[in-house]
């Protein structure tokens, strides 16, 4: 079974080190197995992320040695036939 951000993650895990010694507290955007860039702050890539490839799954990665672990989760709802 595919698990949502199973291709990014097989795409950064392996250069997450890397990235991390050429961009160190940049957040990288990934979709696929594309960089979608490198941007200052997380709204900065988020909004990136929407610009090259829409409302997607998207990874998106602080590259820094001591990163904090963050969950987040996104629920999208259909609201068109709420009264």
């Amino acid at each position: 079974m595919s698990r949502i951000l199973d291709r990014e993650y097989a795409f950064f895990n392996p250069r997450k080190d890397e990235l991390t010694r050429e961009h160190p507290g940049e957040y990288v955007v990934i979709s696929g197995e594309r960089i979608i860039g490198f941007l200052a702050t997380e709204r900065e890539a988020y909004e990136a992320g929407l610009a090259a490839v829409g409302n997607v799954p998207m990874l998106i990665e602080l590259l820094a040695e001591d990163r904090p672990v963050v969950i987040l989760s996104l629920v999208m709802t259909d609201r068109t036939n709420e009264r």
